[in-house]
């Protein structure tokens, strides 16, 4: 996926990270159905995640611990993974759906109650934005930064006929 000017050059200045949730969450599940794929791996762009920030006088005032952050962060959203897991040389990346949907349902996640029964959230500690994942590799083409796929074929299928179907 990529940018295309006027005169149909590659061009950059489109938004890497539109880019690279349309390869996640539509064009990889096109490539995949074809017959003889066994998965395909998006590269380039930036991956989406929600960012937290936190504030460590805010924190200080309200007696919360970055632990207390991150438990309340993780029960509001079940126990989801979003890194990579490395075993026998190869590495994964672990995904999960959880419940959170935007930014609000992450501030809105309740730390602890303080004094008088009255909830500590996230908000109050932090700001959470959306942002880029750390980068894990980029795709150049014709100079300007693209997003993709590679895609794997299944053991014992034909190559050529596995990129006839991608095609």
């Amino acid at each position: 996926l990529e940018g295309h000017d006027s005169s149909g050059r590659p061009a950059g200045g489109w938004d890497l990270e539109e880019l690279r949730t349309l390869q996640d969450w539509y064009v990889r599940y096109w490539l995949q159905a074809a017959a003889g794929v066994s998965e395909v791996a998006s590269v380039g762009g930036y991956e989406r995640e929600y960012q937290i920030d936190v504030d460590p006088d805010a924190m200080r005032s309200y007696g919360v611990t970055l632990s207390d952050v991150y438990g309340a962060v993780r029960s509001s959203n079940l126990d989801v993974g979003a890194q990579s897991v490395e075993i026998n040389q190869v590495e994964y990346f672990v995904r999960g759906v959880g419940f959170i949907k935007g930014i609000e349902d992450i501030e809105n996640s309740v730390i602890r109650v303080g004094p008088d029964n009255v909830p500590v959230v996230i908000s109050h500690v932090a700001t959470v934005k959306l942002g880029p994942a750390q980068r894990r590799g980029a795709l150049d083409k014709g100079g300007s930064q693209a997003v993709g796929g590679v895609v794997v074929a299944r053991y014992g299928s034909n190559p050529l006929a596995v990129i006839r179907n991608v095609k």
